[in-house]
């Protein structure tokens, strides 16, 4: 089974705002979760119910939509940033 992969206008924004040379890891990575989403780590307290991907020392944080069989990519950002960054997005 293969999922369709959104990203989300902000997390489209992080990936077209990447290094040329990571640009294609993350394209790679976002590939992967097409075909196996579940590869990701849960996330938990204030971020359950997402998943993180690691690309190296980027993370891709999704969310499974089953019932339209879809990953919708959240943010995509480096270790260092990306779950703040995560909390300004969802609200926290």
């Amino acid at each position: 089974m293969s999922y369709n992969v959104r990203l989300t206008d902000k997390a489209a924004k992080d990936l077209r705002g990447m290094d040329g040379s990571v640009r294609p890891l993350i394209i790679k990575s976002l590939e992967k979760l097409a075909s196996t989403p579940e590869v990701g780590k849960p996330l938990t307290y204030e971020f359950t119910n997402l998943f993180s991907y690691r690309a190296s020392s980027y993370r891709i944080i999704y969310r499974i939509l089953g019932e339209e069989i879809t990953v919708l990519v959240v943010a995509i950002g480096h270790r260092r940033e990306v779950y703040d960054r995560l909390r300004k997005i969802i609200g926290l």
